[in-house]
């Protein structure tokens, strides 16, 4: 329900509407004269409706300045139209105005096959129009997609034929794309060029494993190790005879051969009496039995177990374990190289420095255990316990299990190329090659314009088959549902045309289908004749709609389409129904029927807007109608650029003492009717009338003139009628001396008539729309 009029700006008549102190309620009277702006009301609220801005941008005010703005408030929702948009709430709202009829029923005095196919609207109500459009709007969108499938189908089968891609265009369409594509077929076709030469494949030979070190635990075996079953005390005499007779065989500063090992050297040659080193013979054995003690077979193997890890250990010192790792890594990388240009598989990192990383801490490691196996061959009976011992060979131990890594690493490789052999020697070159050929029309799919192509082509194919089934179904829809309302709507508009006292029927028919748009079908009955609405221009001697119906006929069918439009429309409790000068062109004897028509809408519509000049008519219907659910307003001026919407007090502006007062100033002013001083007093009291009622708030009803011109000048800046004060004291100058009669004892003036009428217009204008 429209609840207010809260801004109307530069939109035809309106400069500026005031109207936002007036609350709207179920019905809406609204008094207006001719030309001041009832049918521009009507059209912004069918504009709000529709959506369609055209309607206010066609209706803009001229020579005015600011922008068109339009604030309407239903009930609580805001609808707003501004810079060509209407936002906010829309309403559902059914206009009967001279728009109506010239769009649906007949212009002039013709009916035309344009009205007939409007006027189809009308028969099958607002629901059905919606389903002519929907199907419409469904067929072109059908037509496009359709146009853009073929399109996109066109792009695609061009680059299928230009790349030579041997695919039908769905199975095309169905492949995957792969961002790494470019990969994928750079290795097939590197896979493509292995198999042609497996021959060459199967003799590459596999990275070798890099020599691996001793185990520290070996090392820390023999260091630990001692000889359990030798005498204590051969053992002591050992060592106090060395310690005796110690002398050094030097070289330099470094010991050349322990004495122990000297002594062990020379026992070999003992199998007689004599000395083994001095040949004497000896009457004392005891120092020689000792020797055999100490030097047994236990020691001896021993002994050899320490040289051979000394050995071992001199490996790493020299770098001969280097030059021999690094060497087998040079001969690993040739290999390598052989397999990656045959087959392109890639080579693992270069992990030369790694190595020579753990071969240079293992050289260190190596020198410090010869340390700790020099001190062991001093002494083999003890084990060697040095604090850095267990450092040195925890050291050796992770740097040896970094070697081991790096062999697994090489063992997985060489797993690696043994199956790529296997699979180059096991390839079947037609179907690698096939596979090539799948790869690149893949390339193709994944090309940026043919994705495009294929979207398009998807979507333009869903929403084809999507718009195809919709418009089938709404097809039958409306088939159902014309036939429906068609049959009962021609005996609706009759009941109307009865009512409205109407001297002819309509015959209608179903709806005309024979070309794209549906057409109305329906004959005039005029005493069971049958006379069509349409006939050619210049075929006058046959009936037709333009012969055989009055004026008032014509605005009476025109009246019962629209009824019977709002008869037939489901949603019409939602409905607010506007009617500008509903009562234009009847007769006078159908003013009492259309009144009775209107009362009825109220209870079965959301409200009911009537727009008329004619003040009996609105008189008719505020007697017919519970005056608590009526709101009655006049549209006026008061000052210039300012429309505004005050209350209508109906009742008593149909008394005839408020039609004469401005009708004998209006009739002096056209037809110099009247007693010129007695007009002169008259502007008094149709200026205070006026302004008496266009704001009660303000003004009381015994204010006068003098007083109104007072409470506007202390009134805001923005007052709606801050604009008039120049003019009513201008008026109220001129009329001074007669204050609603003239004062006694005053000066006679004379009234000359041609300054009256210019001040009789002044106080038109500004009174435009008064009653």
């Amino acid at each position: 329900m429209l609840s207010k009029i809260l801004e109307v700006q530069k939109v035809g008549r309106f400069e500026r509407l005031e109207a936002s102190r007036i609350t709207f309620t179920k019905v809406l009277l609204v008094f207006g004269e001719n030309g001041w702006g009832k049918s521009t009301l009507a059209d912004l609220l069918r504009s709000a409706a529709t959506g369609s801005a055209a309607i206010v941008e066609g209706r803009e005010t001229l020579a005015s300045a600011g922008t068109q703005k339009v604030r309407l408030l239903f009930e609580r929702l805001p609808a707003e139209y501004s810079l060509g948009v209407w936002t906010g709430h829309r309403p559902m709202i059914a206009v009967y105005d001279q728009c109506f009829i010239n769009d649906n029923v007949y212009s002039g005095d013709a009916v035309s096959l344009d009205h007939l196919k409007r006027q189809y609207g009308i028969v099958i109500g607002s629901t059905g129009v919606l389903l002519v459009r929907a199907i419409d709007q469904l067929t072109d969108q059908v037509n496009e997609f359709d146009k853009a499938f073929r399109d996109a189908e066109a792009i695609i089968n061009a680059a299928l034929r230009t790349h030579n891609v041997q695919l039908k265009l769905p199975a095309f369409v169905a492949l995957e794309t792969d961002d790494a594509i470019i990969r994928l077929i750079d290795e097939k076709t590197t896979e493509i060029g292995i198999v042609e030469k497996s021959a060459e494949i199967a003799r590459l030979t596999l990275p070798d494993a890099l020599d691996v070190p001793t185990e520290a635990a070996i090392f820390q075996n023999v260091l630990d190790r001692g000889i359990d079953d030798m005498a204590t005390g051969a053992h002591q005499a050992l060592h106090d005879h060395i310690a005796k007779h110690s002398r050094q065989l030097a070289k330099g500063d470094e010991l050349v051969l322990p004495q122990e090992a000297w002594l062990e050297a020379g026992l070999q040659y003992q199998n007689s009496d004599k000395c083994a080193f001095c040949g004497q013979f000896l009457a004392d054995r005891t120092l020689i039995d000792t020797y055999t003690v100490f030097f047994s077979n236990q020691y001896k193997l021993l002994s050899a177990e320490v040289r051979k890890r000394r050995a071992t250990l001199q490996r790493y010192i020299n770098g001969d374990f280097k030059k021999q790792v690094l060497g087998k890594l040079a001969e690993n990388a040739s290999r390598w190289q052989a397999w990656c240009t045959l087959t392109g598989v890639l080579a693992p990192e270069d992990n030369s420095d790694t190595v020579k990383e753990l071969i240079g801490e293992l050289e260190e490691c190596a020198r410090a255990l010869n340390r700790f196996f020099e001190l062991k061959q001093e002494d083999l009976a003890e084990p060697v316990a040095h604090p850095d011992l267990q450092n040195t060979l925890a050291i050796w131990s992770e740097r040896r299990k970094g070697i081991l890594t790096l062999n697994e690493e090489i063992e997985a490789h060489r797993t690696t190329l043994n199956a790529l052999r296997a699979k180059y020697a096991a390839g079947n070159l037609g179907n690698l090659k096939a596979q090539l050929a799948l790869l690149n029309a893949r390339r193709l799919r994944a090309d940026a314009t043919i994705q495009t192509a294929v979207l398009s082509r998807q979507k333009a194919d869903e929403n084809k088959t999507r718009y195809t089934n919709e418009r089938a179904r709404r097809r039958a829809e409306l088939t159902t549902y014309s036939n429906t309302v068609a049959t009962t709507l021609g005996g609706n508009i009759n009941t109307y045309l009865h009512r409205l006292g109407a001297g002819f029927e309509i015959d209608y028919q179903k709806p005309n289908f024979r070309s794209k748009e549906p057409a109305a079908e329906y004959h005039i009955l005029i005493k069971n004749v049958r006379v069509p609405p349409r006939s050619g221009d210049d075929n006058i001697a046959q009936p037709s709609f333009r012969n055989t119906l009055s004026t008032g006929d014509k605005s009476v069918l025109a009246l019962a389409f629209f009824l019977a439009s709002l008869a037939s429309d489901s949603r019409l409790a939602e409905t607010i129904v506007v009617l500008d000068d509903p009562f234009t062109s009847l007769d006078e004897f159908r003013r009492t029927f259309t009144a009775n028509e209107i009362k009825k809408l109220v209870s079965k519509s959301k409200q009911v807007i009537v727009l008329s000049h004619d003040k009996a008519f609105l008189r008719l219907l505020w007697e017919r109608i519970d005056h608590a659910l009526i709101t009655c307003v006049a549209v006026q001026t008061g000052a210039p650029g300012i429309s505004t919407l005050t209350r209508f007090d109906i009742e008593t502006s149909t008394l005839p003492r408020h039609e004469t007062e401005r009708t004998k100033m209006l009739d002096f002013l056209d037809d110099t009717v009247g007693d010129p001083p007695e007009i002169r007093a008259l502007l008094r009291k149709v200026l205070e009338y006026f302004y008496r009622q266009a704001d009660p708030q303000s003004f009381t009803q015994s204010e006068t003139l003098d007083g109104i011109i007072r409470i506007m000048k202390s009134a805001q800046a923005d007052y709606v009628y801050k604009a008039a004060l120049e003019t009513l004291e201008e008026i109220n100058f001129y009329t001074r001396n007669f204050h609603h009669a003239p004062v006694s004892g005053s000066v006679n003036e004379e009234t000359n008539v041609e300054e009256l009428k210019i001040y009789c217009r002044m106080v038109r204008d500004l009174t435009r729309g008064a009653v």
